[in-house]
């Protein structure tokens, strides 16, 4: 009788501690289910982006880029990858709030006008100047939040143009012209 009444304690300790268990995975998953943090965070590959850099009308530099976008509540960031050197690589914020361009290298820049140039896809790209000029040639940036930026322009270096498609030189061209028109 000893036998069985120690089996029988034995069960119930074993199902006493499944029962826990089970209960304590319910509970943890129906807290991760509903609850819904602070900060959220999304990684989105986007495709790539083929640079092209001119100076005086002449092609100076083309190059092909990876665009990784990374999302959160107040921040979108944009993280520019050079295939072919990693000196290149910059990384841009946008902020969601305040609707301004934040570099990796502290420039910020706030939008100057709305809808400035459409791409064949039909995203619309704003300018952005910066918030404190600095006299530089920094001419305007274009950006869209959801594309990144499309192209940078400076009256004193290179003007740089992010396109998605490789060797679409009529659209860098038609840019251009809305740019220095």
């Amino acid at each position: 009788m000893i036998k069985t009444k120690d089996t029988l304690i034995l069960v119930f300790v074993i199902a006493l501690i499944f029962v826990i268990g089970l209960t304590s995975y319910f509970i943890y998953n129906i807290q991760n289910k509903y609850s819904k943090p602070s900060y959220s965070e999304n990684y989105i590959e986007i495709k790539t982006r083929y640079l092209y850099g001119f100076v005086s009308d002449s092609l100076m530099l083309r190059t092909e880029y990876r665009l990784t976008k990374t999302e959160n509540n107040s921040t979108i960031g944009y993280n520019y990858i050079s295939e072919t050197d990693v000196s290149r690589n910059f990384k841009i914020t946008y902020n969601l709030k305040i609707e301004t361009l934040i570099f990796d290298i502290g420039a910020e820049y706030e939008i100057s006008k709305f809808k400035v140039l459409s791409d064949l896809d039909g995203n619309w790209f704003d300018s952005y100047m910066m918030i404190e000029p600095i006299i530089d040639g920094v001419g305007p940036i274009l950006f869209n939040k959801d594309y990144g930026a499309l192209a940078f322009t400076n009256a004193h270096s290179p003007s740089v143009f992010f396109i998605s498609e490789k060797d679409n030189l009529l659209f860098v061209k038609q840019i251009e012209e809305k740019l220095y028109q």
